[in-house]
């Protein structure tokens, strides 16, 4: 068996301890079921979590009060439980002497006693979802475990069992107020009855507090209250010196990060042992900041800034590559959508193109940034959302367009249809039937008729705004206007926007009046998302054992952009 880590609390430690109460918030299956408050409380004798809560149904748990207490070695005390279970009064109380769990439960007027052995330094949590807080216990011990150690945890009151540390990862979480470093623990726990083991992940504070703990086996997520609001993002890739900035844009801020190469070495001053003269000895003059080439990355599919597809942050890789060859990036949330203001409701692409020039004028009232030289890269449906940009904003020097769209957003969609009803055993009378449903719903957003047509279900979720929008989109027409230099990227396995689009943008550009240059580049092996795949299906994203973009894509954009927009 591998060594069981060091026991946490330790004694006159104090640096976890959490006297104001703190509100965890439950969720199952995605759905908020309701909240436990907890205080975490320590003196020179005990450490003390307690919890109180309410739980809807199915579950409908009332926790009146739920207590564990541990010594300041790390042995358990005491541990009790008062609540109501659908209604029913359940009772446990567990105390501990001797290496024994003496535990008595009483529930629907029946009382059972039951003794287990346990280790002496053993967690406690309660059987199932009774008390949430007691897994404050386990977030303090693995706050200093190592990979590949393990260690006792007693389930009241079942039986005592080992949690295997798997892995420990380091992660930085940013709220609306803060951003703070985090680490992410996975363990397992190998239940004594028949079956899998069940993983866990811990999330847990510089401090050793919980953050957040969930088994997805039982679709459980439980989080402090801060951590669930939409507001919040786990940061996927950062850099020391990211800047987390504000855009204003239409009445309200769009939530951006700036990533920006390291600034040169400052000259050093001479050592006054040296024999220098006076005016060699004076303080070096401060350089002018250097002005760098900038990109603004906009998102498409989710619209956070990361653009994060099936765990892989598409945007969040490509900005950390572009600013390695030496370029300041900014990449925002779309509004409505995580940290930024505005609502997502009432967008169009039209919108959301505003919100690029936005951020351009942000970018160009920036002192190290360079005005002539500021490329705008849009990323599927973000493609159409820099070209329409770019339509409107000439200060935009140049255009990169991944995976973007060649024909109409409708005629796009009706591809993907007739695509997805190919893959399924359908009778060919019935494929016919759904593209004529389809069509009607298209018809219906574009125009407002025929809505009686369609169930109401389907009316709800396609009557929007942004949804017409993307249908009437038309590259063609908006492409007539555009007249900054553009690139073309796509790569060769894309299912959602097939590779013959490229080739039509390209067409569409080339063919302008008062265009400038356009280019092309596709790129074998990669999926939408341009990461390695084998088929290139939606439905292979989370199976794919690479998950970074391939090197080839910054390559592409960046050799591209040195050769159309050279340095002054």
């Amino acid at each position: 068996m591998a060594a069981v880590a060091a026991a946490q609390p330790t004694p006159g430690s104090a640096r976890t301890s959490s006297p104001e109460p703190q509100t965890f918030k439950v969720f199952v299956a995605g759905r908020e079921l309701g909240s436990e408050e907890v205080t975490i409380s320590d003196d020179d004798t005990a450490t003390t979590i307690t919890s109180r809560g309410t739980l809807a149904p199915p579950l409908d748990i009332s926790l009146e009060k739920a207590e564990v207490v541990y010594s300041r070695a790390g042995e358990p005390v005491r541990l009790s439980v008062e609540a109501l279970v659908k209604g029913e009064a359940v009772s446990l109380t567990t105390t501990f002497s001797g290496g024994q769990a003496a535990s008595k439960v009483a529930q629907g007027g029946r009382t059972a006693d039951k003794t287990d052995r346990i280790s002496p330094q053993s967690l406690v949590v309660a059987q199932g979802v009774l008390f949430l807080g007691s897994y404050h216990g386990l977030a303090r011990r693995l706050a200093s475990a190592r990979q590949g150690t393990s260690l006792k945890m007693y389930i009241a009151p079942v039986a005592e069992i080992d949690v295997r540390v798997d892995r420990i990862e380091a992660e930085r979480i940013q709220t609306v107020d803060e951003t703070f470093e985090a680490k992410r623990v996975s363990v397992t726990l190998p239940l004594r009855q028949p079956g899998e083991p069940v993983a866990m992940s811990v999330w847990i504070d510089a401090q050793g507090h919980l953050l957040r703990f969930a088994v997805p086996a039982q679709s459980l997520d439980v989080m402090r209250e801060d951590l669930a609001a939409v507001s919040t993002r786990q940061v996927k890739v950062w850099r020391d010196n990211d800047e987390d900035v504000r855009v204003p844009s239409s009445g309200f801020a769009l939530a951006a990060t700036v990533s920006k190469p390291r600034p040169p070495e400052p000259p050093r001053r001479p050592d006054e042992s040296e024999d220098t003269s006076d005016e060699d000895r004076r303080e070096p003059k401060s350089p002018k900041p250097p002005k760098y080439p900038a990109i603004v990355l906009v998102s498409g599919g989710p619209g956070d800034r990361d653009e994060t597809v099936a765990g892989i942050p598409v945007l969040g890789q490509l900005s950390n590559a572009l600013v390695d060859a030496g370029y300041l990036a900014i990449r925002y949330d779309r509004r409505g959508v995580g940290q930024s203001g505005g609502r997502i409701e009432s967008a169009t692409l039209d919108d959301f193109a505003e919100d690029v020039r936005a951020a351009v004028r942000y970018l160009r009232s920036r002192e190290d940034v360079d005005d002539d030289r500021i490329t705008v890269v849009g990323h599927s449906e973000g493609a159409a959302v820099a070209l329409l940009a770019a339509k409107r904003e000439k200060r935009i020097s140049a255009l990169v367009l991944m995976s973007g769209a060649g024909t109409t957003g409708s005629e796009l969609l009706l591809e993907r249809q007739r695509q997805m009803l190919s893959g399924m055993d359908l009778s060919e009378q019935e494929r016919e039937r759904k593209m004529a449903q389809q069509l009607t719903i298209q018809h219906a957003v574009l125009t407002g008729v025929d809505w009686d047509k369609i169930p109401e279900p389907v009316r709800k979720q396609s009557n929007t705004m942004l949804f017409r929008s993307i249908l009437a989109y038309d590259p063609a027409e908006v492409m007539k206007d555009v007249r900054q230099p553009i690139l073309v990227v796509h790569s060769e396995l894309d299912t959602e926007v097939p590779p013959h689009h490229a080739d039509k943008l390209l067409a569409l550009a080339q063919g302008r009046e008062k265009g400038r240059s356009a280019a092309l580049a596709k790129l074998p092996g990669l999926n939408h998302l341009f990461v390695k795949a084998r088929t290139g299906q939606a439905d292979e994203y989370p199976l794919l054992t690479d998950r970074t973009i391939s090197p080839d894509l910054p390559r592409t954009i960046v050799k591209w952009i040195r050769s159309t927009l050279p340095p002054s």
